[in-house]
């Protein structure tokens, strides 16, 4: 599977989804304390410590991930005439359709491991197993698979329908299911400028083939997608909440630092301020679309 227009999605989604998520644990917690989550049917329920209360909300399927993690079906092309597909669901296929691209229109995608230098010289040595083509993660432990691909098409989904966040869970047969939390029925402010700056560091900080600690409090590993391009994270971002954007030319050398023969301050840098009409903040990336200096 070709999967480069399914990750450069997954990065303009990946801060988007994870402020939600953040967002939807504060007001969690804020109602019920420590909780717990749970899918129940066609819902996800928080239920407090004291199991006396609990928030509920719409679980939206995005897809199913196989017990291998070599296989991925989306939700939309599970429907019968008995239960229809979810027009929130449907949405993801149909913004395949309209940006072309293939792998959203897809009803099930098979995941090839690719042989890389890195599996050569593993099987070299007596180790068999594999790599995972999408990011190089090792596939003889399925459970990171799929916790890297449910981080990659919850993020996705995020992103082209708005709602969220996703959540992971575990099914019957061994794979997982990815699923949208439609949090209009646990109404959450936007995140701004000032809480975006809070958690820019979390966010920023997750390096690919990693997973963050998730504050949604589960049973299982919630995963977050960590962006490679910081620029595409912080557009995806900005034009999700309607904030004003400004990229221009950043100095080469940060601040009054003296760069080393081989900094990457050499690099031609890139800035952007970003602004929600309260606060503003400025941001520097390098070349390589990571983020540089910290917020000022």
């Amino acid at each position: 599977m070709h999967s480069a227009g399914l990750r450069a999605v997954a990065d303009c989604g990946a801060w988007y989804a994870g402020l939600r998520r953040s967002a939807l644990a504060a007001r969690i917690t804020a109602e019920l304390g420590n909780y717990s989550t749970a899918i129940d049917g066609v819902a996800v329920v928080f239920t407090a410590a004291d199991l006396d209360r609990t928030l509920s909300a719409p679980a939206i399927p995005v897809a199913t991930i196989g017990a291998d993690a070599r296989s991925l079906r989306w939700a939309w092309a599970t429907a019968t005439e008995r239960q229809p597909a979810d027009m929130r669901s449907l949405e993801l296929r149909r913004t395949g359709q309209r940006l072309g691209l293939a792998e959203l229109c897809t009803p099930t995608l098979s995941l090839r491991p690719r042989i890389s230098a890195d599996h050569l010289a593993e099987t070299e040595s007596g180790r068999e197993t594999s790599t995972d083509h999408r990011t190089g993660v090792d596939t003889e432990c399925s459970l990171d698979a799929a916790d890297d691909l449910a981080a990659l098409v919850g993020a996705v989904a995020v992103q082209l329908t708005g709602i969220g966040p996703f959540l992971r869970f575990p099914n019957a047969a061994g794979g997982c299911d990815v699923a949208l939390v439609d949090a209009d029925a646990i109404p959450l402010a936007d995140p701004s400028v000032a809480d975006f700056s809070t958690a820019l560091t979390d966010l920023a900080t997750l390096q690919p083939g990693t997973q963050a600690e998730s504050a949604m409090s589960s049973a299982w590993t919630q995963p977050s997608w960590a962006a490679l391009d910081h620029r595409a994270a912080l557009h995806g971002l900005a034009t999700r909440l309607g904030w004003h954007t400004r990229w221009h030319a950043a100095d080469t050398m940060p601040h009054a630092e003296t760069p080393k023969a081989d900094s990457e301050s050499h690099q031609e840098m890139l800035a952007c301020a970003v602004d929600d009409g309260l606060s503003q903040l400025e941001l520097r990336f390098t070349a390589a679309g990571r983020l540089s200096i910290s917020p000022q």
